[in-house]
């Protein structure tokens, strides 16, 4: 099967990325529940939704379509307003390298993955932080928000391995 590769412009987040679905696929409007996010050291726990029109991300942390699910080989994608709407990642500059980030799935498995860099990019050159890892095997996550809070002009980025998988009555 064939990936498809745009540019898309999300004009509210003013982010300029690629990714293996279109912004206009059906589902990046899904919504659909796909589980929760929680970062212990920034106290963050919130739903996870499928898709990133930006009625979903007003929602809360957005699962870009097309990226990995968690654990997955590949990039999971996940992104989120700073200081607009639920403003899930607000604190997100405090997360620290080595932190844990947890996503517990729909059906109770528990993801884990530590961050390993954080950083700042420009929303026009920045766009291939949605990439595919260069190992094909390699399973991370992607997390991105508007940077400066109350601003639009950067993204900040966490990146975390995968761990482990941990079985739901372990948590």
């Amino acid at each position: 099967m064939k990936k498809i590769v745009i540019p898309v412009i999300l004009l509210s987040m003013c982010v300029v990325i690629h990714a293996q679905l279109p912004i206009k696929d059906a589902l990046q409007k899904s919504g659909e529940i796909l589980g929760q996010v929680y970062i212990p050291s920034i106290k963050l726990k919130q739903l996870v939704r499928e898709g990133v029109d930006m009625p979903i991300i007003n929602l809360g942390i957005a699962h870009w379509a097309g990226s990995a699910q968690p654990g997955q080989s590949g990039n999971m994608v996940l992104a989120g307003h700073r200081s607009t709407k639920t403003a899930p990642f607000y604190e997100i500059e405090k997360v620290q390298i080595g932190d844990l980030v947890l996503i517990t799935k729909k059906d109770g498995m528990v993801v884990k993955y530590r961050v390993y860099e954080k950083f700042v990019v420009d929303p026009v050159k920045g766009w291939s932080i949605i990439y595919p890892p260069n190992d094909p095997e390699d399973a991370i996550l992607t997390i991105f928000t508007c940077h400066p809070i109350g601003s639009k002009t950067k993204r900040f980025v966490v990146r975390a391995h995968f761990v482990a998988y941990e079985a739901p009555s372990s948590m």
